[in-house]
Order: structure tokens, then C-alpha cells, then sequence
């Protein structure tokens, strides 16, 4: 009986090890990054500068252009090519938009691997009333890590990209 035992646990032991690496990405489940800034700034002066889904390129300072088919429209398609090297692409389609609310929600509908390494990634960008006249700016995304990248690398992809952005709107509308 001993023996029966120790042979099944070295078999799960063994396809445990085996298994575990090659999993999908998938198999690391939905992921949630949240990125948020606090402004000195009148949140409709903020909304005004950066609230349109054409105005990426405007105020991230890793994109060199984002021109969107319809404007503020849902369904509007935004294509954002990077600066980087290589001038990788994120396709996104607009989903809400409410400016009375700031605040705007997309889908990345495809991505060069490199700028944004997701699959079924939904986003909202909204700017807010904080405390003591304070704008708050949050950035969330719910996604997949695609194919091949693990969930930490593509959680980081995004990370660094939401903050890079932020920290940007807020040294323009502060200086």
C-alpha cells in the first residue's frame, strides 16, 4: 500500500513538473492592474486636455500618434503606434464614452506583443473629483496575458505604460 502511494505521488510530483511550464497563459487566470494619480488641477481642465479617445499622443509620452475613426463615438477604432523602436501598434475600439461622467472605456482589440502582450482586455480611463480639489485620475485594465508572456510580465507591460502616462498628464497640467 505504502509503495502504491509513494508511486502515485511521484507520478502527480512528476506531472506537475512537467505540466506546470508549458501551461497556457491563460491558465494564470484574469488579471487587474490599476494605475492612479492625484492632480493640482480642476478636473474639467484635465477632462479638456485629455478626455478625447483621439488624444493619446497628446499627453503619453510613448505614443507618437493616436487617430481614431470616429472620434468619441462608441465604436470609434483608435490605433496607437509607439515611439520605440520598431513602432508597435495598439488597436482599441471605444466601448463608453460619457464626458459628463470623464470617464471612457475601450477594448485592445489586437497588439504588437511587445507594446501590449494581452488578449481580452477591457479598459476604463476616467478623471475625477479627489479630495480638497484634487483631481483623481484611475487607469484600470482587466485582461489575459497572451500566449507565451507570463501573467507578471504582461501585468508589468501595463503597469509601466498606465504610469509613464499618468505621471505625464500631471507634470503638464501642474507646470
Amino acid at each position: 500500500m505504502q509503495r502504491r502511494v509513494a508511486a502515485l505521488l511521484i507520478a502527480a510530483l512528476f506531472l506537475a513538473a512537467v505540466l506546470v511550464p508549458v501551461a497556457p497563459a491563460w491558465a494564470a487566470g484574469p488579471q487587474t492592474v490599476m494605475q492612479s494619480i492625484d492632480v493640482k488641477a480642476d478636473p474639467e481642465a484635465v477632462w479638456a486636455a485629455i478626455g478625447a479617445f483621439d488624444a493619446t499622443a497628446v499627453w503619453h509620452p510613448l505614443v507618437a500618434s493616436s487617430p481614431a475613426t470616429k472620434g468619441n463615438e462608441i465604436g470609434s477604432v483608435r490605433t496607437i503606434t509607439l515611439k520605440a523602436p520598431g513602432s508597435a501598434k495598439i488597436v482599441e475600439e471605444l466601448s463608453f464614452y460619457n464626458p459628463r461622467m470623464q470617464m471612457y472605456e475601450y477594448k485592445i482589440a489586437s497588439s504588437d506583443p511587445e507594446a501590449a502582450p494581452v488578449t481580452d482586455c477591457t479598459v476604463k480611463f476616467h478623471v475625477g473629483q479627489g479630495k480638497h480639489g484634487i483631481t483623481k485620475i484611475v487607469w484600470t485594465a482587466h485582461f489575459l496575458a497572451a500566449d507565451g508572456v507570463t501573467a507578471g510580465h504582461a501585468s508589468d507591460v501595463m503597469n509601466r505604460y498606465f504610469r509613464v502616462g499618468l505621471e505625464n498628464i500631471k507634470h503638464m497640467a501642474e507646470d
